[in-house]
């Protein structure tokens, strides 16, 4: 009898002991779903910020159009000369950074269009243009990267 009470008490604390590791086991499966479900909420959260954080950084290039427009007529002052510029595509979003460092390179562009493009008043009436020239300047979107076209209806 004191076997038998042995193995029955022993064989009790084997299924109570499974019974325990199966209800930790459901605990943690519960714990390991919540945990997934927490970490994608987490993942977008991380990704809605990161839009936000760029979306900051962003401006039109049309932040640039009074600079270039008042640098544009400066070196017609300068040469005497008479242009107009045109700006397209100036809704594009770009980061604020890569505005500030384009902004130099395309005064360059101006000045070379009106100074060496552009003809005198006189030369472009006798050519049959109008007396005042124009530089167009168009920014467009190809893949990720941003296209800046110039152009001039001067001579050259």
């Amino acid at each position: 009898m004191d076997r038998y009470t042995e193995l029955h008490s022993a064989t009790r604390a084997m299924v109570e002991v499974a019974a325990d590791a199966r209800e930790m086991t459901d605990s943690l499966e519960a714990g390991v779903v919540s945990l997934r479900g927490e970490v994608a909420q987490q993942s977008n959260i991380n990704k809605e910020l990161q839009y936000q954080v760029v979306a900051t950084r962003l401006a039109p290039v049309s932040v640039l159009s009074a600079r270039l427009t008042r640098n544009v007529r400066q070196t017609c002052q300068q040469t005497g000369k008479q242009a107009e510029l045109h700006i397209t595509g100036g809704e594009i979003q770009v980061d604020g950074d890569v505005i500030n460092k384009l902004a130099i390179p395309c005064c360059i562009c101006w000045r070379n269009a009106v100074d060496h493009g552009i003809e005198m008043p006189e030369e472009r009436i006798a050519a049959g243009k109008p007396e005042q020239g124009s530089i167009d300047l168009s920014f467009s979107r190809q893949g990720s990267g941003i296209v800046v076209t110039i152009k001039d209806d001067g001579k050259g």
